[in-house]
């Protein structure tokens, strides 16, 4: 019962959303997300001939959805029943359901009851040794061998069959007796199915998908816990007054707007369920999303988009400075003054940043005034009294609609 209700907190496009769980008195109740699709186990059963880039795609998909398990913290989750049908496929998205045999390895317990299906199950789960991770490898690569098996050979080009070849490879050592033999980990596995995946040129196909045509707002953070996704409500909640269709897109390992929408259902608001995502009222969200959801997102046709993405690191850089509208949230303090200066410096080299805005909602006002002389900008204090007219002049102008700039979507991507 404990390790179903911590399952609770997970929040992935490819994990139904789990509302609670019940008991009585012969059995456990999980009540989930209803996913729409056909079973991959119905697919094989009316003889489905799956295409090599299927295959390598929808092992990318599996393996990113176990990584994401996988890397739980304190603790990894196992889901231990990786079969076809156990795995729901619409438009090409796959999603893993039935968590009811997932299990917690706290690393404390060498062997525990484990349940699952036969023909998928590790060979160590029916034995008296260690089981971790690596019982999750070897579903997967049983599930994508079935796939394999009814493979379409209408090309049998040299490329195509020299990939087939590696494709082959890759799940033969997931299916290993011999545990030691396996894929470390997931991250391991996942990589070499990336490596067979077509490369996107990035190529697209009409103007419609090039552009985004409304007004992108980027929210980020110098510092971790700056207040970024609550400016990133703050803005949601002034655009629904103004009527203007709206997306909030999560970027990065956050989960957040998961944890938010859990809340706003204990609440007892509702909440629809929509591609890649919930809306709330007349605010359109998307949890964790990745590039294929920002694609997404840039062709529906929203007014204005407004991007949560953490903390400024890595190539959340290039997305922040891609958008119409930035503003840069920090709680600074004696130790991490120098790093905000190095941060800050990176993000605005070589960068016109006349129309960037940087706050503040607890911090040092000391550092606060030097890293101003420092680096000549001004720091607004979101939370200081005499500021609130400061407060909402910010979001008045971060939500300003009048901009002749529009966003590239070739240049966002590029950095996904």
């Amino acid at each position: 019962m404990k390790e179903v209700v911590y399952l609770k907190s997970l929040s992935h496009p490819g994990i139904p959303v789990i509302y609670d769980v019940e008991e009585d008195q012969k059995y456990f109740y999980m009540i989930e997300e209803y996913v729409q699709g056909e079973s991959l186990k119905s697919m094989l059963e009316r003889h489905k001939k799956f295409s090599l880039e299927e295959i390598v795609a929808y092992g990318i998909q599996l393996c990113e959805i176990l990584s994401y398990l996988h890397g739980q913290k304190p603790y990894p989750i196992l889901h231990s029943d990786i079969t076809p049908a156990n795995i729901i496929i619409k438009n090409n998205k796959l999603k893993l359901i039935d968590f009811g045999n997932s299990v917690q390895i706290t690393g404390k317990e060498q062997k525990k009851d484990v349940y699952g299906t036969s023909g998928y199950m590790a060979p160590e789960s029916k034995q008296e040794i260690s089981y971790n991770v690596r019982a999750d490898i070897y579903g997967a690569c049983a599930v994508l061998q079935e796939m394999y098996q009814k493979m379409a050979l209408e090309k049998m080009t040299l490329k195509f069959t020299r990939k087939r070849e590696k494709l082959r490879r890759i799940i033969e050592k997931g299916l290993w007796q011999d545990v030691d033999k396996r894929y470390g980990d997931i991250w391991e596995m996942l990589k070499k199915l990336k490596g067979l995946q077509v490369v996107d040129t990035g190529k697209l196909t009409s103007e419609k998908e090039r552009k985004h045509t409304g007004m992108t707002i980027g929210c980020a953070g110098i510092t971790p816990m700056a207040g970024v996704t609550t400016m990133v409500f703050h803005i949601a909640q002034v655009l629904e007054k103004q009527a203007k269709s709206t997306a909030l897109i999560e970027l990065g390992e956050k989960r957040d707007f998961g944890k938010w929408k859990i809340w706003q259902q204990e609440q007892g608001r509702y909440i629809e369920n929509i591609r890649y995502g919930f809306r709330c009222e007349k605010v359109d969200y998307y949890p964790k999303a990745d590039n294929n959801v920002l694609l997404y997102v840039m062709n529906v046709g929203y007014e204005v988009i407004v991007m949560d993405l953490g903390c400024l690191e890595g190539k959340i850089v290039n997305d922040f400075k891609a958008c119409n509208k930035k503003i840069i949230l920090g709680n600074y303090s004696v130790w991490n003054y120098e790093q905000s200066i190095r941060k800050i410096e990176m993000v605005t080299e070589d960068v016109n940043t006349s129309e960037w805005k940087y706050a503040t909602l607890c911090s040092d006002k000391k550092i606060c005034t030097m890293l101003e002389n420092k680096l000549g900008i001004q720091i607004q204090d979101l939370l200081s009294p005499k500021n609130r007219n400061i407060y909402e002049g910010l979001l008045r102008d971060m939500t300003d609609s009048n901009h002749k700039k529009f966003l590239s979507l070739r240049k966002l991507i590029s950095s996904v």
